[in-house]
């Protein structure tokens, strides 16, 4: 089944039309799962523009590939997935986000699996879109909704603003990356489209992640040399980095700066350092890397404590 329809088509013709550019030359990016449509994509857009196709990984609305769109002289950044980033990202291109809505329904005998009578609706940026369908679904079954909205693996603002609120959250998302990224007491739910069902996010995951977290800060705390990670990402970029490291040199730590796009097992393999201190993506914290990371969030808690 086509994910990229004939009116997403339509819609994506209008925003490049307002550059006001004859045969603009525009970078896309696209996700992952989106790839077998892409060449049906660029003989589309090429009626209107002339597509150039960014195959790295995209990884979010922090992952604008800037500098790439300038070394080819494009017009503009189409990026497809993903709506503005959270914060503004420093880009001298302009960007146009197309989220790509994808419609979903919740069977019915899915809703009953949630026992409360407040719940608090969140989800990915694809099914913005559904929300309020499932939220008249679950007024239906005689429940007290509201809708939290958008949510991403290292933003969850939207469930901290309603959560004191609702007795728990229902999650419309594919995958458990950004269940596992929500920070609550509260009971959270998912519903994933891609598999049809409700189930309840085990709370231990959450135990075992801070059981980890103190056994990497344990090690902080006798190590001398540490790899400062910094991204060049636009999104990910933390423009503080030296202030890191002289907090880290006051504790008597070497510190080493690393600079990485996509951070992976590979480039570190072989690196001299004992810990990671991350002030990219918060979510890296969870890839299964050989050296153990920590992130720039929790290193001030600990700093703070001291």
């Amino acid at each position: 089944m086509r994910m990229i329809t004939n009116k997403d088509f339509e819609i994506i013709r209008e925003e490049i039309k307002k550059l006001k550019k004859r045969k603009p030359k525009i970078m896309i990016q696209i996700p992952e799962g989106l790839k077998s449509e892409a060449t049906e994509l660029i003989d589309t857009l090429s009626e209107f523009c002339e597509p150039i196709l960014e195959l790295d990984p995209c990884y979010g609305a922090c992952d604008i590939r800037c500098e790439e769109a300038k070394i080819m002289k494009c017009d503009a950044i189409l990026h497809i997935g993903h709506i503005k980033f959270y914060r503004d990202i420093d880009c001298d291109i302009p960007i146009i986000y197309y989220p790509l809505n994808i419609d979903v329904e919740i069977p019915e005998e899915e809703l009953e699996k949630i026992p409360f009578k407040r719940v608090g609706l969140i989800s990915t940026v694809q099914h913005i879109s559904s929300l309020e369908k499932i939220k008249n679904a679950l007024e239906n079954k005689n429940k007290k909704v509201i809708i939290g909205g958008e949510i991403l693996g290292c933003w969850t603002a939207n469930v901290k603003r309603i959560e004191k609120n609702v007795d728990c959250f229902l999650l419309v998302s594919s995958g458990r990356f950004h269940a596992l990224g929500i920070k609550t007491e509260k009971p959270v739910y998912i519903f994933d489209p891609e598999r049809g069902i409700v189930e309840e996010i085990d709370k231990s995951e959450e135990i075992s992640r801070l059981k980890v977290l103190y056994a990497r800060l344990d090690k902080l705390k006798n190590s001398k040399k540490i790899g400062l990670i910094v991204s060049r990402k636009p999104g990910q970029f933390y423009n503080d980095w030296k202030k890191i490291k002289e907090k880290l040199e006051n504790m008597g730590k070497k510190v080493y700066v690393l600079m990485m796009d996509y951070i992976t097992n590979d480039k570190l393999m072989g690196l001299d350092v004992d810990v990671l201190i991350n002030t990219a993506c918060p979510r890296l914290f969870d890839d299964h890397l050989d050296k153990p990371l920590i992130n720039l969030e929790d290193l001030l808690k600990f700093i703070s404590s001291k």
